[in-house]
């Protein structure tokens, strides 16, 4: 997985090969903790940072500039800010930061959510891991809420919902079944990310990587946990998505339904009565528990997702191809 010649060629001495990128949506202070984790131990080879503020307000956009620019030395890290005019989801929003940072000719991504945080390996040694490796996608060891974690995670073949591995139980995953990495970090060489078209915008939040894991798949691309390197997350600082279904927020529910059924009606057909069911069954447990609002945002969801499939559905009928990835 060596860089193209025409890219090594063009790259001056010292040009970040590595490049760190951020979606941002009212975590200002969560990307400034990112970036504060990057330690001398840890950033040991020049790094582009680019991050994509999806907030749509001109007062957190000023606060994150005011952060970016608190960290840009100009030897270390290349600092850029990119303001989108909108939201536009975390699939599309990474999609834009990774064109931007393609375009400067990074051999490397490593797509970082505001609510992860290094906490050992250099990232030096993950560049060599990801550039001389065998083809794969990489997660990386996590610390989260006081258990040691894969970085991976696994997919139940009935409910399309994921689960976290831990370190020590990736060798007892059963064959063939589905294993991507989570979404708080991933890594992926810049020849296999132009090879899948990056993240499909069908995805507003949620199973990006997923779905991504299953196109990689047909081009034999592994996927596997960056050795020794170690990040810390905090989950649902930056979607709201506690462990606790309760403690859920309303764009959390909405759309981890919403992509479940979309994830189910493109990759799993033959399961998506039983990831509707589910859902259903979610959210009926959730009115038991007088959770009205949090039942209604997992139906709305689901409806969402059973919507989008009609109208690709129709869409094919009328002789639309949609193109991978970016969709």
């Amino acid at each position: 997985m060596e860089p193209r010649p025409d890219e090594a060629a063009v790259r001056p001495p010292g040009h970040p090969r590595l490049a760190l990128c951020i979606v941002n949506y009212f975590s200002h202070q969560g990307v400034a903790r990112v970036l504060d984790s990057l330690r001398p131990s840890v950033l040991d080879t020049p790094v582009l940072v680019v991050c994509v503020d999806n907030s749509g307000d001109a007062q957190e956009a000023q606060r994150l500039a005011g952060v970016l620019d608190a960290h840009q030395d100009g030897v270390d890290v290349d600092v850029e800010l990119i303001t989108a005019e909108a939201n536009l989801g975390y699939g599309a929003g990474n999609n834009l930061a990774v064109a931007h940072a393609l375009e400067t000719g990074v051999e490397v991504i490593v797509i970082c959510n505001p609510d992860t945080v290094f906490e050992s390996g250099s990232l030096a040694s993950l560049h060599r891991e990801v550039t001389r490796g065998s083809p794969s996608i990489w997660g990386a060891t996590t610390l989260e809420d006081g258990a040691v974690l894969s970085g991976l995670s696994r997919m139940s073949a009935w409910t399309c919902r994921g689960r976290p591995i831990p370190r020590r139980g990736a060798a007892q995953v059963k064959p063939g079944a589905l294993v991507y990495p989570d979404g708080h970090l991933m890594a992926v060489s810049a020849q296999i990310w132009r090879a899948t078209g990056g993240f499909s915008e069908d995805f507003f939040l949620y199973y990006e990587e997923a779905d991504l894991t299953l196109r990689a798949r047909e081009r034999g691309i592994e996927v596997r946990t960056v050795p020794g390197f170690v990040v810390r997350h905090e989950r649902g600082i930056a979607t709201g998505s506690g462990e606790a279904v309760t403690q859920r927020g309303r764009a959390a529910l909405i759309h981890a339904s919403r992509s479940s059924v979309i994830f189910a009606a493109t990759h799993r057909p033959g399961r998506l009565v039983c990831v509707v069911a589910s859902r259903v069954a979610l959210a009926a447990a959730l009115l038991a528990r007088g959770e009205a609002c949090r039942s209604g945002w997992v139906l709305r969801g689901a409806a969402g997702g059973l919507a989008w499939m009609w109208r690709a559905r129709l869409s094919e009928h009328h002789g639309a191809v949609p193109a991978p990835g970016r969709r």
